[in-house]
């Protein structure tokens, strides 16, 4: 999408035509009852809904954004691309909310867009699939991501869409803190402190019963590839909770190791390289351990994750004020069939019969927002 125009928006081609219909805020209410019908039956594709105190909303219009649009088809595609999993039956329960949810999400990742292009950020891909490994991690994997966005009412591409705005607003973030002063003795202590993410190591191993057993073999193991390792754990590991996978215990940091009393396991894991083969022992007897990988994110390459882990409150702040101010500045319009805009939560809210004075995108109090950009899933690293 190129920055500053939105889905459904067509520079140059002037507003779609319709005529006007009056509406009340009462979405609720009897006043609408006709309209929504109509407009679900598809029968009323020249009509124009209005907010409240704001411009008309275009026909067909799920919201208008500025001079632009996030058409009733799209928003209908999107549910129906969310919910189409059925562990998503109990989002799908209350299709209503789910609605505004991702109508929510959609003109909230528009705004990001605006306000990224008008401080001049852009992200790489490259940035956008680290944000979508870090919100894989956080589940604990790609399986675990899987199921537990298919209940969220998320689609895989949906979800690297998310990805996306998560790495814009990273980025803003850092643009907006980028003159905020943070100390080398900062950035050190704060990587030690958050040292499991940055480094880990992948380990197989074959449990006997005692350290000299593990030193008679490992001479064998010593010559063997990574796959016959993984045989040979199969075959000789006393440990029934690892041998069935060879032996791999997966990627883990030293706390991990530590925490299970294999301290002297981390010590040498850690102090060896991929490929390494060596024994160590424990309470549980003697360990035949191959390292299969090493994966160790350095000081220097961690320090902008850092900055902004240091800045965060600061960084969050500056980005909510900028997409507040952004989002005010967009006069955006929901159709008041799914409800209003928040500008201050940035979230689609239900109407109400008292909603005569709910605007759908009103200005940002003095004092700034009051919440954070709402998903789902967990939240930005």
């Amino acid at each position: 999408m190129t920055p500053g125009t939105f889905p459904e928006h067509r520079p140059g081609r002037g507003a779609p035509r319709g005529r006007l219909l009056a509406t009340t805020c009462r979405l609720e209410g009897p006043a609408v009852t006709r309209t929504a019908r109509l407009a679900a039956a598809g029968a009323s594709a020249a009509l124009v809904l209005t907010g409240c105190g704001s411009a008309p909303v275009l026909a067909g219009a799920a919201v208008v954004i500025g001079t632009g649009r996030i058409s009733t088809e799209m928003l209908a595609r999107t549910v129906d691309e969310g919910l189409a999993d059925p562990a998503a039956a109990q989002v799908a329960a209350d299709r209503p909310a789910y609605q505004r949810q991702v109508l929510g999400r959609l003109i909230t990742a528009q705004i990001v867009d605006e306000a990224a292009r008008r401080h001049g950020v852009n992200v790489t891909a490259t940035e956008v699939d680290g944000q979508f490994a870090l919100i894989q991690d956080s589940v604990g994997g790609a399986q675990q991501l899987q199921s537990q966005a298919a209940a969220a009412g998320f689609s895989i591409p949906q979800l690297r869409d998310l990805a996306r705005t998560r790495a814009q607003t990273g980025r803003l973030g850092d643009t907006l803190t980028a003159d905020l002063p943070v100390s080398q003795q900062q950035l050190e202590r704060a990587y030690q402190a958050g040292i499991d993410g940055f480094d880990r190591v992948r380990t197989a191993q074959v449990q006997l019963a005692s350290l000299a057993d593990a030193e008679a073999l490992l001479p064998q193991a010593s010559a063997l590839s990574d796959r016959a390792f993984g045989d040979l754990a199969r075959t000789r590991s006393l440990d029934e909770a690892t041998k069935a996978a060879g032996g791999d215990l997966g990627l883990l940091p030293r706390s991990a190791l530590v925490t299970q009393g294999l301290d002297e396991y981390a010590k040498a894991a850690f102090a060896a390289a991929a490929g390494d083969t060596f024994v160590v022992a424990s309470a549980r007897g003697g360990y035949v351990v191959r390292v299969l990988e090493r994966q160790t994110t350095t000081l220097a390459a961690a320090t902008q994750q850092l900055r902004r882990s240091i800045l965060q409150s600061q960084g969050n702040a500056a980005v909510q004020k900028v997409l507040t101010e952004t989002s005010a500045a967009l006069d955006i319009r929901v159709n008041p069939r799914f409800g209003g805009w928040d500008t201050n939560r940035l979230q689609v809210t239900l109407r109400t019969a008292t909603g005569n004075n709910e605007l759908s995108s009103p200005q940002a109090p003095p004092g700034g927002p009051s919440a954070p950009v709402q998903d789902p899933l967990p939240p930005q690293q």
